[in-house]
C-alpha cells in the first residue's frame, strides 16, 4: 500500500502534553512530576473495514493493466480518517520507557543503541547488510532473551534515496506519512 498524498489531505492536528502513558501506574509513578512529552492528536488514514475485503483482498496496482483485462481498476482502497493520539516518547526518562513500552504491551520497545555506524554511511546497502543489520538482530535477541528464538529474520528493509541530509531530517522527511501501514 502506498501512502496518499499528505499535501493533498486535510490534517487538523493539535499539541498538547500527556498527563500519564500508564493509565494503570500509582500516583507517585506518574508523570505529573516528569517534564511531560509532547502529544499531538492528528488525523490518520486507516483502510476502511468494506465488507468487499472479505471476498476480495485491498489491492493497488502500480503498472499498466492490460486494455484486454475484465477488469481496469488499479485499486478498491477505501480510507477513512481517525482521530489518534501520538506521544514523542524520545522525551520519556528511561523507567518510563522500560516500564511503558514493552513488546508484550505495546508491540515494541525503546532502546538506545550506539551502532559502529556512522550517519553518512546510511546510504550504503552494503555496509547496513554488514554491520547495522547484525546490531539490530543482536539487540533483537537481547529483548527476547530467555524465550525460544530460532532464526531472526530481518525483512523488506530499504535504503531510501534522498536528497544528501542530516540523518534526523531523513527520518523526519519519511515520518510524514499520514497512511497507516501495518505489514504482517
Amino acid at each position: 500500500m502506498q501512502p496518499q498524498d499528505p499535501t493533498a489531505q486535510n490534517h487538523e492536528s493539535s499539541t498538547r502534553n500527556s498527563n500519564d502513558l500508564n493509565p494503570g501506574s500509582s500516583p507517585e509513578e506518574s508523570l505529573d512530576s516528569q517534564p511531560q512529552p509532547n502529544t499531538v492528536t492528528a488525523k490518520l488514514k486507516f483502510l476502511s473495514p468494506l465488507p468487499l475485503y472479505k471476498t476480495e483482498k485491498p489491492f493497488q496496482i502500480f503498472t499498466n493493466i492490460p486494455p484486454e483485462a475484465l477488469d481496469q481498476r488499479t485499486t478498491n482502497l477505501v480510507f477513512e480518517d481517525h482521530a489518534v493520539q501520538i506521544t514523542d516518547i524520545r522525551s520519556l526518562p528511561e523507567k518510563v520507557l522500560k516500564r511503558d513500552f514493552t513488546l508484550d504491551q505495546k508491540g515494541f520497545v525503546y532502546e538506545k543503541h550506539k551502532t559502529k555506524m556512522k550517519k553518512e554511511n546510511f546510504d550504503d546497502q552494503d555496509m547496513i547488510e554488514r554491520v547495522y543489520l547484525p546490531e539490530v538482530e543482536d539487540l533483537i535477541r537481547k529483548e527476547l532473551e530467555g524465550r525460544e528464538v530460532g532464526k531472526v529474520f530481518i525483512f523488506d528493509w530499504r535504503v531510501r534515496p534522498l536528497p544528501p541530509s542530516s540523518l534526523e531530517t531523513r527520518f523526519l522527511i519519511k515520518s510524514k506519512q499520514f497512511t497507516v501501514n501495518l505489514e504482517f
